[in-house]
């Protein structure tokens, strides 16, 4: 899903495990519930890069998901309050 536009998709619960989610435009998505974090396999979704501005993270999941200083959250979302690990990019 490297580089995929879901500006505005409806992601509700969807399992985003160990999925390469880097650069994605979650713009204004509906990612309720939806699951992020590590795959059976142990590999962890990263997100780097991606944008979430004005995306609905309620009851969204991401721990252990990796983040990277060009990620865009929505305002007043704290990504280590809701377990992502930033790397350096």
């Amino acid at each position: 899903l490297y580089g995929s536009d879901l500006s505005e998709a409806n992601c509700e619960e969807t399992k985003f495990w160990g999925a390469d989610l880097k650069e994605v435009n979650f713009t204004k998505a509906n990612l309720r519930n939806a699951v992020f974090g590590k795959s059976n396999l142990g590999g962890s979704t990263d997100v780097s890069g991606a944008n979430f501005t004005d995306a609905i993270l309620e009851g969204a999941k991401f721990d252990a998901t990796i983040y990277d200083a060009k990620t865009i959250f929505p305002k007043n979302f704290n990504p280590e309050n809701n377990g992502l690990v930033r790397i350096k990019s």
